[in-house]
């Protein structure tokens, strides 16, 4: 799999990355969401599309209805918690590894330690999530994850706000959403970094910039595979055989994670071995 992806980022990539010897072409900013797009749609065509929601959307399904069969009341709810602020923050450290590798055309790896570098980052964000905890629940004078603090204060606040069952709900969708994220996140980071000529082609903007950058194409991709997003648009042809595009209206409330993917769950929850 990893040969095929490789040659399929060759030959439908070089003409966003450049195909030259030596230093790699830059990429101006205006391409670089569409470098981003660009992998994915890769990854689509030779992942496979109905994978790649796998990966997304099933596998993050499956690890809830795992989490639900295990533990209940506040075990269940402490699960959720540490669980939504590690997938996130993982997310975050493989969008950080990417935004380097983006500016820095570091590190270069030969394929075979590609993967192993993602899931050391793993390191990392275990412990950014015992901070951010330690926050949610504690407070904060000071610690290394200070800075990203500001980033959970919706959480620390539902906590305190919210009545049990709301915030519940709260963190079963943010947890689906994370963990979506966090995959997404390290298929890109695995993606880019087996095509070297990559490496570097953003080297003239921030690494802060490509930072965020990664980050919310990270959300949007895990979002799409998901079904949490869609385009609110749909193909539609006359009756003289002349095709349109329609715009929809958005739904006036939005659906929750059970709307959207309820009867999905529940056909996993039901398949899995009893404890």
């Amino acid at each position: 799999m990893l040969n095929r992806i490789n040659r399929a980022l060759k030959n439908g990539m070089q003409k966003l990355a450049g195909n030259h010897a030596g230093q790699p072409a830059i990429v101006p900013r205006p391409k670089l969401s569409t470098l981003f797009d660009s992998m994915a749609n890769v990854l689509d065509e030779t992942v496979g599309s109905d994978q790649m929601k796998a990966l997304v959307l099933t596998d993050s399904l499956k690890w809830l209805a795992k989490k639900q069969a295990k533990f209940s009341g506040d075990a269940y709810l402490d699960q959720l918690e540490r669980n939504t602020v590690y997938f996130r923050e993982s997310a975050a450290v493989c969008d950080l590894a990417l935004a380097h590798y983006l500016h820095d055309g570091e590190p270069m790896l030969p394929v075979d330690q590609v993967r192993p570098f993602v899931i050391s980052q793993k390191e990392i964000s275990l412990s950014t999530s015992r901070d951010q905890m330690k926050f949610l629940r504690e407070g904060c004078a000071d610690c290394g994850s200070h800075w990203r603090h500001p980033l959970w204060q919706w959480m620390k606040e539902a906590r305190q706000q919210l009545e049990r069952g709301a915030y519940l709900e709260l963190m079963e969708e943010s947890s689906l959403l994370y963990c979506g994220n966090y995959t997404t996140s390290e298929q890109f980071l695995l993606a880019f970094l087996q095509n070297h000529q990559l490496g570097g082609v953003a080297r003239e903007e921030g690494v802060k910039e490509l930072w965020d950058l990664a980050d919310n194409r990270s959300l949007v991709w895990a979002s799409i595979w998901s079904g949490n997003m869609k385009v609110n648009m749909r193909w539609e042809r006359d009756l003289h055989g002349v095709g349109q595009w329609v715009h929809e209206e958005p739904p006036a409330k939005q659906p929750t994670w059970r709307d959207l993917w309820g009867d999905q769950f529940d056909a996993i929850a039901r398949g899995l071995p009893k404890l």
